[in-house]
């Protein structure tokens, strides 16, 4: 299933695209970058660090389509890392994702994504759960339907599926998928200045090791402080079923979920605050609950001179109903950069990123560090046609 759905992303980008230029104007910005980075610690490992540097080539190619009712985003881009030492460590990333949006009505849309990413366990399982795994690859693949429909000026109804499947190169980790549907009741009152959310909730996890059943519900508000100040809070709880399939045992729960942004915006400096605590399956299919905390901060020194700031901070544990204590982890990374836009199609950054990870389950030190530098040169040569 994972060839071929990679392959249908592949033709629908490329196949399609003649179909889409024929029937309006088109964005298209092929793009390559070059990097040069320095890792201290390439297996963030808490003993026997090894540090390396690596050489990446970056191509990318997107296409942005636009009319008055339909959109459409489509990118692919890849990674090519050499290491300087640790050769066998030398691997392809690459990734293509298409996104589209069709108003049928005012305030009415259909909607649906796909996407197809290979990456490695050791950096995208740190970004999804705060997780450090051993270095294997691994192929995810996303794709997702809805619609939201307008009932009124000021109400709105909606439903959405989404599908996602893990897929990993050996025999370390265990393979998944998952089944996420959610409903979307909106109400905006108090002259537009208040929207209310009332969703209901259900999702399937599957692997050959453990299938996790949830039901529930959740209620928010999005509230608009001012012209350049938006805060929005979500929360709601879960039914969760877990069943063993190594023990035969099955375990039920209740559980809590939520979600918390706070956006402000100055005329050159932005600032996002945010919080989201979810129930996923790590890669070993283990049932964990994972608390996020994250911040993101822009500020324009000049139109081509920018500084930016981003960081999380993680507290992830064994979830409670799946009644066991195998993972109790505090990890975060900070990530400051600067970026300097040569021309308007010609881009530098130089950044850094410290990570560190405590395992709070051990009882030797494990507490794990690591430091990374890196200069990024972009070139884009938009065309529209």
């Amino acid at each position: 299933m994972g060839k071929g759905f990679a392959v249908f992303l592949f033709l629908t980008v490329f196949v399609m695209s003649p179909v889409i230029v024929m029937a309006a104007d088109v964005m298209v910005t092929p793009s390559v970058g070059l990097k040069g980075e320095y890792n201290d610690n390439i297996e963030y490992t808490a003993k026997d660090e090894q540090s390396d540097y690596i050489g990446s080539l970056l191509p990318g190619m997107k296409l942005e389509y636009r009319t008055p009712r339909f959109s459409m985003e489509a990118e692919g881009k890849a990674e090519i890392q050499r290491y300087l030492d640790k050769t066998e460590n030398n691997t392809e990333k690459y990734g293509v994702s298409v996104d589209a949006e069709y108003l049928y009505a005012e305030g009415s849309k259909l909607f649906g994504e796909a996407s197809f990413t290979r990456d490695t366990t050791l950096d995208q399982e740190f970004d999804e759960t705060g997780l450090v795994k051993k270095r294997e690859n691994r192929n995810s693949y996303t794709g997702g339907v809805g619609f939201l429909h307008a009932l009124s000026a000021r109400s709105a109804a909606g439903l959405a599926y989404k599908y996602q499947k893990k897929d990993f190169s050996g025999d370390l980790y265990t393979d998944s998928d998952q089944h996420n549907i959610a409903a979307d009741f909106n109400y905006i009152f108090n002259d537009g200045i208040d929207t209310l959310i009332f969703q209901p909730l259900s999702s399937i996890m599957d692997s050959d090791l453990a299938r996790v059943n949830q039901y529930g519900a959740a209620l928010g508000l999005v509230h608009k402080i001012s012209n350049t100040l938006e805060a929005s809070v979500k929360g709601g709880a879960l039914y969760t079923e877990v069943s063993d399939k190594i023990t035969d045992e099955d375990t039920t729960g209740w559980g809590w979920i939520a979600e918390a942004d706070l956006k402000k915006r100055w005329q050159t400096f932005a600032l996002t605050f945010g919080f989201s605590r979810q129930d996923m399956f790590d890669s070993s299919s283990a049932l964990v609950t994972v608390n996020r905390f994250s911040l993101s901060a822009r500020y324009d020194l000049t139109e081509r001179f920018s500084m930016n700031l981003t960081g999380a901070f993680y507290l992830t544990k064994s979830s409670s109903v799946a009644n066991k204590d195998e993972t109790d982890e505090r990890s975060y990374n900070i990530s400051p950069k600067l970026s300097y836009r040569i021309t308007e199609n010609i881009a530098l950054d130089l950044a850094y990123t410290y990570s560190a990870t405590e395992d709070r389950l051990l009882a030797e030190d494990d507490d794990r560090d690591r430091n990374q530098v890196w200069l990024l040169l972009t070139f884009e040569f938009p065309s529209k046609l």
